[in-house]
């Protein structure tokens, strides 16, 4: 990785933590518990690489996990009070509302109705479907 996107990339996770510590108080007491319990259970998925997933020894890795751990650090000054809560698409809600979870760092869209329960920070990764197809001078082969 050269200097620039390493850069790039921090600035990013910065910006996303940040945006993420704000997005907190969409459950008031979420962050408030974590630094009460001294702790933050952060709900992240485990079947979507690169932004989560388990690696050859059993680790969660991942971009989102690397943005939990920046959070983690903004709290309390140290990543080892940090525990990753494996969610899926299904779960990651209602984990969140059940407290098992503090905050979901874990793919979703973002949509009307989901907005309506809850304050998304900035989207860090922007998605969208693209249709290919050959490019042809004049006309196409069959």
């Amino acid at each position: 990785m050269n200097l620039r996107n390493a850069a790039g990339r921090w600035i990013a996770l910065l910006l996303v933590a940040g945006m993420l510590a704000l997005a907190g108080q969409a459950r008031a007491s979420g962050l408030e518990d974590a630094r009460r319990r001294g702790k933050l259970l952060a709900g992240v998925r485990t079947n979507s690489p690169p932004f989560g997933y388990v690696d050859s020894t059993g680790a969660i890795r991942g971009f989102d996990v690397d943005i939990a751990r920046y959070l983690a650090r903004s709290l309390f000054d140290e990543e080892g009070r940090l525990e990753l809560v494996p969610v899926t698409a299904g779960s990651r809600i209602p984990f969140l509302y059940s407290d098992w979870i503090d905050v979901i760092i874990a793919t979703m869209s973002v949509t009307g109705e989901r907005r309506q329960v809850f304050d998304f920070s900035d989207p860090y990764f922007i998605s969208g479907s693209m249709l290919l197809t050959p490019l042809c001078a004049g006309s196409c082969p069959p």
